[in-house]
């Protein structure tokens, strides 16, 4: 029996490492929202309404990704000693870019370096799931 459980376990897909991690929470109705890409373009979307979708980018649509990072990537805008504001069903979002990560939400100004980037990820969800 043992050895079952474990054949089965290596029988499970490979998955690739998340490149970037988008994430969003909160608010009154309870918002949640995680989008992860992997480096090969292997995309992983799940929100309060859609279970675990997974589909890959394209090659162009990969590239058209990677030309909205920004460069340098934005750091956080608190630091440790800093505390970040609480705002009562306020809605937070993380962003990770492989070892950059950057959070902010409600009471904090989303990054405007930040935005063709959240705009390419925006569209990378919306073309699958609406």
């Amino acid at each position: 029996m043992r050895w079952i459980i474990l054949l089965c376990l290596f029988a499970l897909p490979a998955t690739a490492e998340p490149w970037i991690k988008y994430g969003r929470s909160g608010g009154v109705a309870g918002l949640y929202m995680n989008l992860r890409i992997s480096s090969q373009g292997e995309v992983h979307y799940q929100d309060k309404k859609t279970p675990m979708q997974t589909w890959t980018l394209s090659e162009d649509e990969m590239e058209e990704l990677r030309q909205t990072i920004p460069q340098p990537f934005p750091s956080e805008q608190f630091d440790s000693k800093t505390p970040r504001p609480i705002v009562p069903d306020g809605i937070n979002s993380a962003l990770e870019v492989g070892q950059d990560r950057i959070e902010w939400g409600t009471g904090t100004p989303t990054p405007h370096e930040l935005y063709p980037l959240l705009e390419q990820l925006e569209k990378i969800r919306s073309r699958f799931l609406d």
